[in-house]
């Protein structure tokens, strides 16, 4: 076994002046395809500005509105990971709380029966919760229906006037 540390190249990489240092690559930006929001944007705008030291941390935390100690920990992620490190852990996931897509085909479902289409939606909210057993909100019920192209039937009678004379 060789327990010597590995010799050193005689000649330079092409390119690259004697006695420097390499530049160090950060992250390749040409394969990588990201969607930034704004703030997301500005974020990798300044920790990218911060580690090209053309700005401080300090400055960097000022204009983003953070603690320096959060800016130093953007920056080692940055570092690591890239650009990715601006985004944030939960971004672009399903939310826990949403209804459930069963939930929301059995609804729209229901809907198209002829007895419960005519009624309006509090009334459908009541029936399914009462024949079907399904317990959603009435407001998470309208935007179901609402954003499926489900409208609530209006009245039928005439308005009472507001003002009389």
């Amino acid at each position: 076994m060789n327990l010597s540390p590995p010799e050193k190249p005689s000649r330079p990489e092409p390119g690259r002046p004697r006695g420097r240092a390499a530049p160090r690559k950060l992250w390749d930006y040409r394969r990588m395809k990201l969607s930034l929001s704004k703030r997301e944007l500005e974020k990798h705008h300044f920790i990218r500005q911060a580690l090209d030291g053309k700005m401080s941390v300090a400055q960097a935390a000022e204009a983003l509105g953070l603690s320096c100690r959060r800016i130093k920990q953007l920056k080692k992620a940055f570092r690591e990971s890239g650009p990715e490190a601006c985004i944030h852990g939960n971004a672009r996931r399903p939310s826990p709380k949403r209804t459930r897509p069963e939930l929301v085909a059995k609804i729209l479902a229901l809907r198209q029966e002829e007895t419960l289409a005519q009624s309006n939606f509090t009334h459908f909210h009541e029936l399914i919760q009462q024949r079907h057993g399904i317990n959603v909100s009435l407001s998470t019920l309208r935007r179901i229906l609402n954003s499926n192209g489900y409208q609530s039937p209006m009245k039928k009678g005439p308005r009472k006037p507001l003002h009389t004379k």
